[in-house]
C-alpha cells in the first residue's frame, strides 16, 4: 500500500480544487439547502483530513483515507473528497515550511 500521509508543509490550493472539482462536474449545490457558497476550513494551513479505516469491530487503524473537507456556508453540511487520482495536485508546497509527514 502506498504512503497516504500530507507533507506538513502542504496547503490546500482552494482555486485548483474550484476548478478540479468543476472539471469533474462536481455540483456546487449543496443537497441539504440548495445553495452554492462551500468552505474549506484551514486551507492554508491544514493539507486537508483524515477519514480512519477501521476494522468492523469498531478498532481504528493508525491510517485512513486522506480528504479535503468541505462545508456549506449556508447550513455547514461537511463533505468530502479523496485526495486521490489527481485531486492531490491541489495541495502546493508552503514556502518557508518545515517539510515532514
Amino acid at each position: 500500500m502506498e504512503d497516504l500521509n500530507i507533507p506538513k508543509n502542504l496547503y490546500i490550493n482552494v482555486e485548483k480544487l474550484e476548478s478540479f472539482l468543476s472539471e469533474k462536474g462536481v455540483s456546487n449545490v449543496c443537497p441539504s439547502c440548495g445553495h452554492d457558497k462551500w468552505v474549506v476550513p484551514n486551507a492554508s494551513v491544514v493539507a486537508g483530513g483524515v477519514i480512519p479505516w477501521g476494522t468492523g469491530t469498531g478498532d481504528p487503524y493508525m491510517m485512513g483515507l486522506p480528504v479535503v473537507i468541505m462545508f456549506c456556508a449556508n447550513c455547514k453540511l461537511v463533505r468530502n473528497h479523496a485526495l486521490l487520482d489527481g485531486l492531490e495536485d491541489v495541495l502546493e508546497e508552503r514556502d518557508g515550511a518545515p517539510s515532514g509527514g
